[in-house]
């Protein structure tokens, strides 16, 4: 697993009857998500935000490739919906 937390740029859509992020822009490359492995919600510590509820973020678990013959790549990417940024957090081999 590799950690990285960077911006990344996100197109929501359908995958697998699941409403979420169908590509994602990573490096200045395209990537088609393929299969949406998990979804939760993390919260950060009441203590780093001052208020119960409040760094809420959105995070989806995702299989996805630049084309299809290409390898694979699973990665968590998360959304923050007080600012509506993504990140791309981590990636597995």
């Amino acid at each position: 697993m590799r950690h990285y937390a960077e911006t990344v740029d996100v197109r929501a859509g359908v995958v697998a009857g699941i409403e979420g992020p169908a590509q994602f822009v990573w490096r200045s490359r395209l990537y088609l998500v393929r299969d949406v492995l998990g979804f939760w919600v993390e919260s950060s510590s009441w203590w780093r935000t001052g208020d119960a509820g409040l760094g809420e973020r959105q995070v989806w678990r995702v299989e996805a490739g630049q084309g299809r013959l290409t390898s694979r790549v699973v990665a968590d990417l998360a959304l923050d919906p007080a600012t509506n940024r993504w990140l791309l957090l981590r990636t597995y081999d």
